[in-house]
């Protein structure tokens, strides 16, 4: 499970800890097998949610919202 670490920089008695997995758009695209670019165009779309984390160049989805398509039986919406 990925660790991300919150810190305020002006404060480091205010470092959160939220221990969540998060996905890259790779490992979301295996997962629901869909290509890259079929995530990344959700993502564009607000389909699924996706966020950078600070200083980050990739986008990482939360284990939940990969839970909900599946849930909703939307993998196989444009």
């Amino acid at each position: 499970m990925k660790q991300l670490s919150l810190i305020d920089t002006n404060n480091q008695q205010d470092k959160m800890v939220i221990d969540d997995k998060l996905y890259t758009v790779e490992e979301a695209a295996e997962i629901l097998k869909m290509s890259k670019r079929g995530i990344q165009d959700w993502i564009q779309k607000g389909k699924l949610n996706a966020f950078k984390l600070p200083g980050g160049k990739k986008w990482v989805i939360h284990e939940d919202e990969i839970k909900a398509l599946i849930d909703k039986g939307r993998k196989g919406e444009e």
